[in-house]
């Protein structure tokens, strides 16, 4: 494959959130907003490695686990991120702008759709416009939430950790998710 810097991405992260939606249906997505800093999608593996007594290296390798976790800090501490940030359950906000109420009681165990849209390859070196790239899971659950920092010198952030969840309601090979390039030149 020749060189081609056309392949490289750089872009924001756009990302937005959805109640679950089985069978990886179109959720109805609410952008998070500003983020502070980098977003990162972080993906594991883990392989049972398996040899014997006869050899000194593997015989094989097979997976076991997989899994796909995105964190990022949102800087717009609206209760309705609030919300999702403390695994509320969405009875629990109350009211409109500027008026609301979030009851913090005891976390319930929630699924969101996850989209996160950022710059994607272009065709070639020297091509005007990137495809838009979009990450889509189907099901994440909220893990334990940053510490919330109040600060006159700072901007309140909410840290949000996200795991994927697969998702067995999806008939097709993307249980976790997919991502998509589209447009671009």
């Amino acid at each position: 494959m020749a060189n081609n810097s056309g392949l490289f991405s750089l872009g924001r992260a756009d990302i937005s959130i959805s109640a679950w939606v089985t069978a990886g249906g179109a959720g109805t997505f609410t952008d998070i907003g500003h983020l502070e800093g980098d977003a990162m999608l972080e993906f594991d593996r883990e392989d049972l490695m398996e040899g014997s007594e006869q050899v000194l290296g593997s015989l094989f390798s097979e997976p076991i686990k997989f899994g796909a976790r995105l964190k990022f800090a949102a800087k717009e501490s609206s209760l309705d991120n609030m919300q999702k940030y403390l695994g509320q359950p969405a009875a629990n906000l109350s009211g409109i702008v500027p008026n609301k109420t979030l009851l913090i009681g005891d976390p319930v165990a929630t699924y969101y759709q996850i989209k996160v849209v950022t710059k994607g390859e272009r065709t070639a070196q020297g091509a005007t416009t990137a495809a838009a790239q979009t990450w889509t899971f189907w099901r994440m659950a909220i893990q334990k939430p940053e510490p919330l920092v109040m600060s006159k010198a700072k901007v309140r952030l909410l840290g949000f950790t996200l795991e994927a969840i697969n998702d067995e309601s999806v008939t097709t090979a993307d249980k976790h998710g997919k991502v998509v390039n589209s447009g671009g030149n």
